[in-house]
């Protein structure tokens, strides 16, 4: 902190130079004269009608039960202030709150919360014959968060001088309960209580995440200087540690016992931060950042120290040409404690040493203009990535990566516009397994207006991933696949509006998400003489394709109606082919998805005399597992909602 010192006297003494207004031709400052803006309040009252049947993911972030509901619009603009202020309220559980204030240029403040009610599932361990082991504590739990976030900005400025002091404050907080996974027995491969038996229970959760910061801004002369201070801490209340009672692990690793479980660490740090930067003006314009974090986790005393140095040149040689040149180096250090922490007593793997790294990247990107109507881009990218303590973790010491991309965006005609990207990434050495040797990847863009009535949107991305290898470590030690993993991703998103009258607009859309992988996996058999086997190919897979249509229609002055459908259809699987995992009944069985989702809305909102309105919503979601699995946790669910308000406007 003290050598950062020099730096913020410095910018107070410099940021005392007069910033005079711009002069008119007599000599005249010319002051800027803000309109007269009436005040208006726009107030609106109402009630939700809720009902559920069955799964509660039929509206998953909707809290059960009718509630009031308001909203307002407050705007009042006597300069030299100017306030502002929107509620919207559904219930006590979800609402919306924004405020604004400001005076002059001098003092800028707003303050925003938000409050959001999320049904969660409780997915159920089974009762197949296959399953094994189970003991579940929480049949028919029903589980929640209310999760709340609130952020607030202060921002002042010295009068007629280019210095600005601003003060920031974000807090999100988590409270409800949700469902705890883990093993009981003896929590091992085989021991004289069971072994392994997967177990379930409710834990109650009360967690706050609390940032504050400070920062100081002001002209250098030709450049901009920031210093900004931060602290981060997260709060954990609640079932902050679990307890359970276990048996002896195997014969020596760890007697039967009580013991901790499932931690939640409280943590804390703080970032010291500069930014430098040029005007952004002329040929040439620089920037730097230097930044340093620290991060502490009370509970095993750990400490991480991030240090990030970036700069970066943009040069525009000629009005058509432009190149912009970054560089950033990262480095981490991790301090951990060389005995494990209290709560552990038997696993002495976290002993480990952790991994500190250190990260270099440069890119170049050309930007070519060669006339009005194309825009080309060719970039190259260099990453290289070192780590320490990277032995014990069976990780490699280096990765580099080059990733190469070139793009284009173009307006074909007055009324079709389109855009394209390919990047390749090749990578040495890669260190997880779901790191791809090499990607290609693309996009393409086209909107087209054939008609001032018709609009139409396309958009299509596709990406394939290769590894000729994956690396794991079984009980024999560090071992490589026969074969490795191959990845598809495909998106493609379009839609088309049309007016075929003054007061009527209907839209269509359409979306498809795929995601699909091949790969080896390694398994260990038990009980002893434990085993390392491949399964090689597994497949996995995610789909999801939404059709959605809407309609908006003013019947009249005083009449607007509107509805809409949205149906969404999601599949998965996972289909491994080694005999232990697909008998007696194979473990792609749990594994398959197949929902659909259907959600239909109708609205109308009438004016009557003297600014009041009323207004009419209603919505029915459809939730349908389309397995109906009976050892599954998925549940069929419908939802009907009602919204009914009353709203007056004043000006």
């Amino acid at each position: 902190m003290k050598r950062l010192l020099p730096l913020i006297v410095l910018v107070c003494m410099v940021s005392v130079t007069p910033l005079y207004a711009e002069e008119s031709e007599n000599g005249v400052p010319n002051v800027y004269q803000f309109p007269d803006i009436a005040p208006s309040i726009d107030i609106s009252l109402g009630y939700v009608f809720l009902d559920f049947d069955g799964s509660r993911r039929a509206e998953e972030y909707r809290h059960p039960g009718d509630s009031l509901a308001a909203a307002a619009d407050i705007r009042y603009l006597p300069f030299p202030h100017r306030l502002h202020l929107e509620l919207d309220f559904d219930d006590s559980h979800d609402y919306y709150t924004d405020l604004s204030y400001a005076y002059r240029d001098l003092v800028l403040f707003r303050g925003i919360h938000r409050s959001l009610f999320h049904n969660l599932t409780n997915i159920y361990l089974g009762e197949s014959p296959s399953v094994g082991n189970t003991d579940v504590r929480d049949r028919n739990s029903q589980y929640h968060l209310n999760i709340g976030i609130t952020d607030a900005m202060i921002r002042f400025k010295a009068p007629d001088f280019p210095l600005h002091l601003t003060i920031r404050g974000h807090q999100a907080t988590k409270e409800g309960n949700i469902q705890q996974r883990f093993l009981s027995g003896s929590a091992y491969f085989f021991g004289p209580t069971g072994g392994r038996v997967r177990a379930s229970t409710k834990r109650d959760i009360d967690w706050k995440t609390t940032e504050y910061s400070a920062s100081l801004n002001s002209h250098l002369g030709p450049v901009e200087a920031e210093f900004r201070h931060s602290q981060k801490q997260l709060d954990v209340n609640g079932d902050r540690i679990l307890y359970d009672s276990y048996g002896q692990a195997g014969f020596v690793i760890r007697p039967a016992g009580t013991y901790p479980h499932n931690l939640v660490p409280e943590t804390k740090g703080y970032t010291n931060t500069i930014k430098l930067h040029t005007m952004y003006t002329g040929r040439v314009v620089g920037s730097a950042t230097f930044s340093q974090k620290h991060r502490e986790n009370e509970e095993s005393s750990v400490e991480v120290d991030h240090f990030t140095g970036a700069g970066s040149i943009v040069y525009m040689p000629a009005p058509a040409l432009t190149l912009f040149l970054k560089y950033r180096h990262m480095k981490k250090d991790e301090d951990t404690p060389s005995a494990p922490p209290s709560y552990v007593t038997w696993n002495t793997s976290v002993s480990r040493e952790a991994i500190s790294s250190s990260t270099d990247t440069a890119s170049l990107t050309v930007r070519y203009r060669p006339f009005s109507r194309l825009t080309l881009k060719a970039a190259y990218t260099f990453d290289r990535h070192r780590r320490k303590g990277y032995e014990d973790w069976h990780l490699e010491n280096r990765t580099t990566k080059n990733r190469f991309t070139i793009s284009a965006d173009t307006r074909l005609a007055s009324s079709l516009k389109a855009s394209a990207s390919y990047s390749h990434l090749s990578v040495d050495d890669p260190a997880y397994n779901v790191t791809p040797d090499s990607s290609d990847e693309g996009r393409i863009n086209f909107s087209w207006t054939p008609h001032p009535r018709i609009n139409t949107f396309i958009h299509y991305y596709i990406a394939r991933e290769k590894r000729d290898h994956l690396h794991f470590v079984g009980f024999s030690g560090p071992a490589e696949s026969p074969s490795g993993r191959d990845t598809k991703k495909d998106n493609i998103m379009a839609s088309v509006t049309v007016l075929p009258a003054n007061d009527l607009s209907v839209t269509g859309s359409y979306a498809f998400f795929r995601y699909h992988t091949e790969q080896d996996m390694m398994y260990h058999t038990s009980p002893p003489p434990s085993n390392d086997f491949w399964d090689e190919g597994v497949s996995g897979s995610m789909e999801a394709q939404v059709y959605a249509a809407s309609l908006i229609y003013r019947w009249n002055d005083r009449l607007d109606l509107s509805g809409g459908v949205t149906h969404t259809l999601s599949r998965g699987d996972f289909d491994p082919s080694a005999a232990d995992i697909t008998r007696p009944v194979s473990i792609s069985a749990f594994s398959v998805l197949k929902v659909r989702e259907t959600i239909y809305t109708i609205s109308g909102d009438y004016s009557l005399p003297a600014g009041f309105r009323v207004g009419v919503e209603y919505r029915y979601s459809d939730f349908d597992d389309r397995i109906d699995d009976p050892y599954d946790d998925i549940e069929d669910g419908t939802a009907q909602m009602i919204w009914v308000r009353l709203s007056k406007r004043w000006s």
